[in-house]
């Protein structure tokens, strides 16, 4: 599951650019949206606001027939500012963005225990990471930058 909820985010990411590519400014701001949602197979259905992740995750052949947002928020960051998401689950996420321009955010992702990486996400796209067992379930966090 981990392993396919990465190569979702990383076949989400566009071309990433040459690692010398200059970052912009301190002060630029990045905004993302964040979303935490519980997966399961308890039945219970997929909240309204899970609906468009829960279609992502079943294009790559994931399946959970529960899907409930456990929380949606907006980060503002400065390119190497780093965000913390406190998780449900007692673990923590990391956000960092390296790098800004019009091709969308290349940002670093660490959630503790559950998934790693560099990946660049076009503006108003979505990017997906396994977050962790939960409860009956699992975890996923969903970043999106904003134009």
């Amino acid at each position: 599951m981990a392993a396919a909820l990465l190569s979702f985010a990383l076949g989400a990411a566009a071309w990433a650019g040459p690692p010398d590519a200059p970052k912009q400014g301190k002060g630029a701001s990045v905004p993302l949206r964040v979303m935490v949602t519980h997966l399961s197979n308890r039945g219970r259905g997929v909240d309204a606001g899970a609906k468009d992740l829960e279609s992502k995750l079943s294009s790559q052949g994931i399946h959970y027939d529960s899907a409930q947002v456990l929380e949606e928020k907006r980060l503002d960051l400065s390119v190497d500012e780093v965000g913390t998401i406190d998780l449900p689950n007692g673990r923590k996420a990391r956000v960092r963005p390296l790098h800004r321009d019009a091709d969308g955010v290349l940002m670093a992702v660490d959630v503790e225990g559950a998934s790693k990486a560099d990946v660049r996400a076009r503006p108003n796209h979505t990017v997906i990471f396994s977050a962790g067992p939960y409860e009956d379930g699992k975890l996923v966090l969903s970043l999106e930058p904003e134009e």
